[in-house]
């Protein structure tokens, strides 16, 4: 799973953004029950912004909130949909 991880953030620094896209969606199919899910969610959220893509990318912020309130992420995830609650 890291591995994969690894890969997805070399694709994000590549601008290979649909590529990333991919990885992040097979780790979080692939290992949902995974402590770093939330994290994965929080990237995969950051390339919907990237693709201009907001819908998607509150979708996945919320998710954060919704099912991760445990996770730190879930703050920061509060934090961009007010964000991007606040550009549009």
């Amino acid at each position: 799973m890291l591995s994969l991880l690894g890969v997805a953030r070399c694709y994000e620094q590549m601008s290979e953004l649909k590529k990333a896209e991919e990885v992040y969606t097979t780790i979080l199919d692939r290992y949902e029950k995974a402590f770093i899910i939330p994290s994965v969610h929080y990237s995969l959220a950051g390339i919907y912004e990237k693709l201009d893509d907001l819908e998607s990318a509150e979708k996945e912020y919320a998710r954060i909130v919704s099912d991760y309130r445990w996770s730190s992420w879930s703050d920061l995830a509060e934090k961009k949909i007010l964000f991007l609650k606040s550009t549009s």
